[in-house]
């Protein structure tokens, strides 16, 4: 299967975009970090803000600094973990306007909680949908364990309710939840993967959210699974007349990154990894 960044799909041609997280590289000196996404061919950066309800001026000087580097950014939302309903929605609403007041190319929300009604979880969701509405900005709701997406058959039950739910695709997670690779599952995949804008290209597996290393042969069968899914996503980005494509490499590092007993070293190197599967994204993979 073969698939460059500017490969013609049906007859459309999709550019695919690829984003760096800031995750595991915040030690870094931001300019620094910065001249590293450049040099490793990124076209911007996805970035939360670690934010409480407001927005501080150091935050705004990290988004000034990518603009004028000449990149773009993702906003990601995560921070909104409280457990009561009406709280919750009050402070993922003030969250997200304070996001889209920045001007992202879209935030990507971490959204609801796992423990809640689906009732709650479709207000949340609606309150999402609103501030997208008010601001203009697109949010895109990731597949995370904890969330309202936590599962394949249970985001499916959402989709049904809100069809133009737009996600993004972090499949390594339904993989952990499910304790499989999906492969009882194919349909269901192949009629949410229409509703998925983005995608974090990380290579889970049955028993964890990553794994140890993608170059290794042994998760060779694993890594052809997980690209098979993204090139399908890809072509559904055509089929809905999209002319380019996000996407965020996001191995991360531990506890994601399994560490070396006693000496804590990382098992692979979180930057390389990353690079190894935009490599294999963008020109295919055999």
């Amino acid at each position: 299967m073969k698939l460059t960044a500017n490969q013609k799909l049906n007859g459309i041609d999709v550019k695919l975009e690829f984003y760096t997280p800031l995750w595991g590289f915040d030690n870094l000196d931001f300019d620094t970090f910065i001249q590293k996404a450049i040099d490793g061919g990124f076209d911007g950066i996805e970035i939360p803000f670690h934010m409480g309800l407001t927005l501080e001026a150091s935050h705004l000087e990290t988004i000034s600094k990518i603009k004028a580097a000449g990149l773009k950014y993702i906003a990601q939302h995560y921070e909104t973990v409280c457990s009561d309903i009406s709280q919750y929605k009050q402070e993922i609403r003030t969250r997200l306007e304070l996001l889209a007041s920045t001007q992202p190319e879209f935030i990507n929300s971490q959204t609801g909680r796992d423990f809640f009604t689906f009732e709650d979880n479709l207000s949340i969701i609606d309150v999402c949908e609103a501030v997208s509405k008010e601001t203009g900005v697109k949010i895109y709701h990731e597949t995370h364990r904890g969330r309202f997406s936590f599962a394949s058959h249970v985001t499916e039950q959402y989709l049904k309710a809100r069809p133009n739910l737009r996600l993004n695709g972090d499949l390594s997670h339904w993989c952990c939840v499910a304790g499989t690779l999906l492969e009882d599952q194919d349909k269901r995949l192949d009629a949410m993967f229409k509703n998925m804008h983005h995608i974090h290209s990380r290579v889970g597996f049955s028993e964890g959210p990553q794994v140890s290393d993608p170059t290794a042969p042994e998760f060779e069968a694993t890594v052809e699974r997980f690209l098979s899914w993204w090139f399908k996503i890809f072509d559904n980005a055509k089929a809905r007349g999209d002319t380019s494509f996000p996407i965020t490499t996001e191995f991360g590092p531990a506890p994601y990154m399994p560490l070396e007993p006693h000496t804590q070293r990382p098992l692979c190197d979180q930057w390389e990894a990353n690079m190894y599967i935009k490599h294999l994204i963008k020109t295919g993979y055999e």
